[in-house]
């Protein structure tokens, strides 16, 4: 092969590979800035798996915070609000107070053994959640690595998504 030939083809390799990296990248599923006040849908991908420790709710002074604990990172996972009817894993309806709802999505979560206490932690009905806005946080499934919870509160407000370590965990605050 002649010398520009030899060019060519590696420009065009090196084309290829950019191209490629650029696709990569743009197919990350990555939506939402972390800690702003939003109601736009917030997504993070690209950790790995963790097992779920507990989950808490706390009325603030200016918002109520939900708060998911994890062994490992944060894993991947989906904040938005959704219209009901919000479905369970087998497809029924979940019944829920509340009049709007943010459901809430983990992926490459493990499940518990049959004495982990997270396999009991994972509900909250309204009878049990001592916060203003946040009526009730229901497991709507875990299978398969798949972790989701329904959070029923008094009415449409914008949330606020932070990751923080030591121990990981996910934190959603809604504005009062």
């Amino acid at each position: 092969m002649n010398l520009s030939r030899k060019i060519v083809c590696l420009a065009l390799a090196l084309v290829m590979t950019c191209g490629a990296s650029a696709l990569a990248q743009s197919t990350s599923n990555t939506t939402g800035k972390l800690n702003v006040w939003t109601t736009a849908s917030v997504v993070r991908d690209g950790r790995n798996s963790s097992s779920f420790n507990v989950m808490r709710v706390a009325k603030q002074k200016g918002f109520d915070r939900v708060v998911f604990e994890f062994d490992g990172e944060v894993p991947n996972y989906s904040v938005h609000f959704e219209k009901p009817p919000i479905e369970d894993y087998s497809g029924e309806n979940l019944r829920m107070s509340g009049r709007a709802f943010v459901v809430v999505q983990f992926f490459t979560i493990s499940y518990p053994d049959e004495n982990d206490a997270a396999k009991k932690i994972v509900d909250l009905p309204r009878n049990k959640v001592r916060a203003g806005l946040v009526t009730e946080i229901r497991n709507s499934e875990w299978f398969e690595g798949y972790l989701s919870f329904a959070i029923g509160l008094r009415k449409r407000t914008p949330f606020r998504v932070q990751q923080l370590s030591n121990p990981s965990r996910l934190v959603i605050d809604f504005k009062n």
